[in-house]
């Protein structure tokens, strides 16, 4: 039996809540907070902080340790934010790797990009992107709530791979492989962003990348 108190309400605290060791899988968190300061912490089992960064941006949401111990970091550009209501959230701008010490080793920036970035075994960087659908491609999007578009704009994802020096690559536009009437957004999914892309693309033998959609 574990010695986890099981009444949620009781663990609704900050700081280390709870922890079986004989049940717990050992290992570190990565955690930054939202509207932070820019300042990454990676949490021991018990709680302590076992190391900080401190990054120029505030979070843009996702970050990982990479296998040379680098950290990849997606970081908020705190301009263009009014596109639509969720935008300012979720919105990035930024991806960096720094090494264990803070320092920067290199930054790429796009104004599409929200969410996610993963590094690629060639060098590269994807980053999830989003942008206006034409008013061709928009109208025949069905489902979601009427009225809910962004001024009239319906935005669509796209994924960018760019070089380290930030040259684009390579783009993949949703909206020219999925067919709107067969994509349908779920009833209850706002009409400004109705086909987001799933966040954690795990990447084939191949190198493929594979999106799933979460609407």
């Amino acid at each position: 039996m574990t010695t986890v108190d099981q009444q949620k309400i009781r663990r609704t605290r900050t700081g280390l809540i709870a922890h079986d060791p004989a049940l717990a899988q050992p290992g570190y968190t990565l955690f930054a907070p939202m509207y932070g300061d820019g300042t990454v912490y990676l949490l021991a089992m018990d709680g302590s902080i076992a190391h900080t960064w401190h990054m120029p941006h505030r979070p843009g949401l996702y970050g990982y340790l990479l296998d040379n111990g680098h950290l990849l970091y997606g970081g908020k550009i705190m301009e263009d934010l009014e596109r639509f209501e969720a935008w300012p959230r979720f919105k990035a701008g930024a991806v960096l790797e720094a090494d264990w010490s803070g320092r920067v080793l290199w930054e790429v920036q796009h104004k599409d990009h929200h969410h996610d970035a993963r590094k690629l075994k060639n060098g590269n960087v994807v980053l999830l992107c989003l942008r206006p659908l034409s008013a061709e491609i928009a109208g025949r999007v069905r489902g979601g709530l009427p009225g809910t578009e962004a001024n009239g704009v319906i935005y669509a994802d796209y994924l960018v791979e760019m070089t380290t020096s930030g040259e684009v690559v390579w783009e993949w536009r949703s909206w020219e492989y999925l067919e709107p009437p067969t994509a349908r957004p779920a009833p209850a999914a706002r009409g400004q962003h109705p086909d987001l892309r799933q966040r954690h693309p795990p990447r084939r033998p191949s190198h493929d990348l594979l999106a799933r959609d979460r609407s």
